[in-house]
């Protein structure tokens, strides 16, 4: 995958349906609808840590 749009929209889907999610505290967030990638502890601010978003994005078709 060369390009990749990560929008909020976007990080906000993949992040519904990736098993490694593990939020940091996020106040006022109270359920899984709210969260993001870029909630995630492995996010690193420009991808997933863990090499498993693109995994996830091919599967959802989002590429």
């Amino acid at each position: 995958m060369d390009i990749y749009d990560y929008n909020e929209d976007n990080l906000s889907t993949i992040a519904r349906s990736c098993s490694y999610l593990n939020a940091r505290n996020a106040p006022g967030r109270s359920h899984s609808g709210d969260l993001s990638c870029s909630d995630c502890i492995h996010w690193n601010g420009s991808g997933c840590s863990r090499n498993h978003l693109e995994s996830i994005v091919s599967e959802l078709h989002l590429d």
